[in-house]
């Protein structure tokens, strides 16, 4: 008989121990703060006091479930999110080849956008469970405010389209907004 080793029986195992929550969301706090210490020098660079700061802050941030499974929701959304844009990337890759428009970066930017409002509502829906009524991007705030969301956008998008190709000359930004308060434009 031959012997197998199995992923899913040491992922499985790897859980029993706290490798996903304990472990990983240490090092993984560790090395921000690490890093943000010593691209700041708020310590003056010292690398033995950053870190020694830095793992004490890893270790009370772990201490708290809280935390470490905000973590998990986050970086789980996280990689779905980076799947979806690869395989956007791909998408686009294979229909315009290296000759793209101009106008995908704003596309890019939308759905970049879009992706992080939906992991910040992932992660409210949780924060919900524990503080009900509190939570900004949750899907029930969505459910609820949704009646003046949608024509809130739909006219601010409308107004800049309507200003941005109205005029002959090409406007900035300033000029948009000077436009749109002043008191009788027309």
């Amino acid at each position: 008989m031959v012997a197998m080793f199995d992923f899913r029986y040491a992922i499985q195992q790897w859980q029993a121990m706290g490798i996903f929550d304990v472990m990983l969301p240490f090092f993984l706090i560790f090395t921000i703060v690490y890093a943000i210490l010593q691209k700041t020098g708020a310590l003056g660079k010292r690398q033995g006091i950053d870190a020694i700061i830095s793992m004490v802050i890893a270790f009370f941030a772990i201490t708290n479930t809280f935390v470490v499974e905000m973590l998990k929701i986050i970086l789980q959304n996280t990689s779905i999110a980076i799947i979806v844009i690869v395989a956007l990337l791909l998408v686009m890759g294979l229909v315009w080849g290296e000759n793209r428009p101009k106008w995908w970066t704003f596309i890019g930017l939308f759905i970049g956008l879009a992706i992080f409002v939906w992991i910040l509502g992932r992660v409210a829906d949780y924060y919900q469970m524990y503080f009900p009524g509190t939570a900004i991007f949750s899907q029930i705030w969505w459910n609820e405010n949704m009646i003046w969301i949608i024509p809130i956008l739909v006219i601010v998008i409308f107004g800049i389209i309507v200003v941005a190709s109205g005029s002959k000359k090409k406007m900035d930004w300033q000029e948009i907004w000077k436009l749109l308060t002043e008191k009788e434009p027309w």
